[in-house]
């Protein structure tokens, strides 16, 4: 096999195999269960939901995951969603994305969802500093319910809005790099 059949189809495993993110709006699926939550630096509040959709013959079972900052009583609130089929790949490390928070004058922020072996998520700002992302596990009982939850931890990490990031890198217990990504 040539070259490229081989890099097109591993592009093509690894777009089925990434997750899809979409605006958060009233007119799709809704997440029901909170697994990370808190608050920005400047007071807006955060949270993640995730749920599991049911498969069907012609798609597999699937994670949903809806990504909120601001009062979601209030149109200050920001969010998107993300999709993924399950059962998550062996490979998967992690999947950030980044953008302004609901203060963009003073915060940005990066948010995700990664692997527990991802113990250190690190993002490099466009300033030079280093920003390390904290993240939280779903609660015990959202883990027993939901299996595959166990496999991953949620961050939502604010940053000056003066700077972006620009890569952030995931590294194992060992402090060996699993992946690194453009942000």
């Amino acid at each position: 096999m040539s070259r490229f059949v081989l890099a097109g189809v591993a592009l093509g495993v690894a777009l089925l195999l990434a997750p899809t993110t979409s605006p958060a709006c009233a007119c799709g699926p809704e997440a029901r269960f909170v697994v990370a939550h808190g608050t920005s630096p400047n007071g807006a509040p955060w949270r993640i939901k995730a749920d599991q959709e049911a498969g069907t013959a012609g798609s597999p079972r699937s994670a949903l995951l809806e990504f909120t900052s601001g009062d979601p009583d209030e149109s200050n609130g920001l969010g998107y969603f993300s999709h993924f089929s399950l059962p998550i790949p062996p490979a998967f490390v992690f999947h950030a994305i980044s953008g302004s928070g609901v203060y963009p004058e003073l915060e940005g922020e990066v948010s995700g969802f990664a692997r527990p072996r991802a113990t250190r998520l690190v993002a490099k700002m466009s300033d030079g500093s280093l920003v390390e992302i904290e993240t939280q596990r779903p609660p015990e009982k959202l883990r027993k319910r939901f299996p595959w939850l166990r496999g991953l931890v949620f961050f939502d990490q604010f940053y000056p809005a003066a700077i972006e990031p620009v890569a952030i890198t995931a590294y194992g217990r060992d402090g060996h790099v699993l992946s690194r990504q453009p942000a």
